[in-house]
Order: C-alpha cells, then structure tokens, then sequence
C-alpha cells in the first residue's frame, strides 16, 4: 500500500453532544487556530461541592433545579449518581439525614441566593451561543459537550540527487483529543477532562515512493484542573 503525504498543515474540530451527534464543525488552517478555540470554549461552568450545597441552593431560576437544590441537595444531586449499589445504600441513608438537619440553614439562605441570582444572571456558555449562532434555532440538549480536535503538519526535507534517483525525508507530526464541556453548573466539582494522543512519523521517500522510517506516539489522560 503506497503512503501518500501530502505538504503543509490541515486540522478540524468537531463539537459533538452525549449522543454522539455533530452540532459544529470547523477547518483550520494552523494550530494556533486550534488551540486557542479549545482555549476559548473548553472551560465548563463551575461546579460545587457536598458542603456548599448542604448550605444554600445555589439554583433558583427554574423550579425544577430549586426542588433538587432545596429539599434533598445531598440525596438527589450526589447519592443518587454513586455507581455501586451497595454504596448507594449507605450513602443515601446519609445524605437525607443530613438533608433534614441542614434543611434550617437553606431555609434561611434561600431568600438571599435567589436575590443574588437574580442580579446577577448566569451568563451563557460561549460554547452554546457559538454553535446557536452558526444554527439558527437549534436546540441543544444536554448539559454536556464534547470538543474533538485533531491536526497534522507535514514537513519535507530538501530532497538529494544520486545516480537519477531522487531521495527525500519527511516529518508528519499530528495530534488529537476530546475535551468534555460542562455548559452549565453542575453538582460536584466538575474537573477538566481531556484525553488526547500526539505524535510524530518519519518518512523516507525514494522517487516518490515513501516508507515509513520511524515514529513515536504518546497518550494523555488530563482532568487536573477545575474548571
């Protein structure tokens, strides 16, 4: 199978929902356009840990949000997302007792956070009204996004004549990755999480015809830093 490499730099990015379906696509002419975009867009809304929520409900926009925030917070935002069965258990058996003791505090904090709220309206996600701006009328469901970027750049070196042969070297160097994008505040801490895979191949071509000579390749898992 011949290897065809084509010069210069080529990269897209693709927002995809849970689902697994295209909202947005972009072409980029440079890594530099990639990075900055998944500077720009990936950074999720903040979230909030067990404690905070235990001591004000912190959504008061919708009532739905209120419900889960005011009454149950521990139970309904963080028992019940426990995978392990048994665990769930325990933990549910915890979170409404605490809920009913710390029921008190977020009676009183309730009145001033939807104050607050109020004056101080959350702001849309940029990643939601870049994607509703380029498709009028779209409706995006789901609190959570994925951005998948991908880029290579090929390099050739300055080829060589030698008894009417033609020989050349090339570099391919390329890298790609998820990021998950919370669009809204979200129970828990919500951390980036990215993962990723970079590297770089090296050709040897002789009239054209291109083997590959070597390459190196490296994985990442990142969910580091809050976001």
């Amino acid at each position: 199978m011949s290897i065809q490499l084509n010069p210069g730099f080529s990269g897209v990015i693709e927002v995809k929902n849970s689902k697994g379906i295209s909202l947005y696509e972009k072409n980029c002419s440079s890594a530099q356009q990639v990075k900055e975009f998944v500077m720009i867009y990936s950074k999720s809304k903040p979230g909030w840990s067990l404690l905070r929520g235990a001591a004000c409900p912190l959504r008061t926009n919708n009532a739905k949000d209120f419900a889960k925030d005011f009454f149950l917070p521990t139970f309904v935002n963080f028992s019940l997302k426990v995978n392990n069965v048994a665990l769930k258990v325990f933990a549910s058996i915890f979170a409404i007792g605490f809920d009913i003791i710390t029921f008190p505090i977020r009676l009183i904090t309730s009145g001033f956070r939807a104050i607050y709220n109020d004056y101080n309206p959350e702001k849309k996600h940029p990643l939601l009204s870049l994607i509703e701006g380029e498709n009028e009328g779209a409706s995006i469901k789901g609190d959570i996004l994925s951005i998948r970027y991908g880029s290579e750049d090929v390099k050739f070196e300055e080829p060589t004549r030698e008894d009417g042969h033609i020989f050349q070297y090339a570099q391919k160097s390329f890298e790609r990755g998820t990021v998950r994008v919370a669009l809204k505040r979200l129970p828990g801490v919500y951390k980036r999480q990215e993962t990723g895979k970079r590297g770089s191949y090296t050709y040897y071509g002789i009239d054209g015809e291109w083997t590959l000579e070597s390459r190196s390749t490296s994985n990442s898992a990142l969910s580091a830093s809050a976001c």
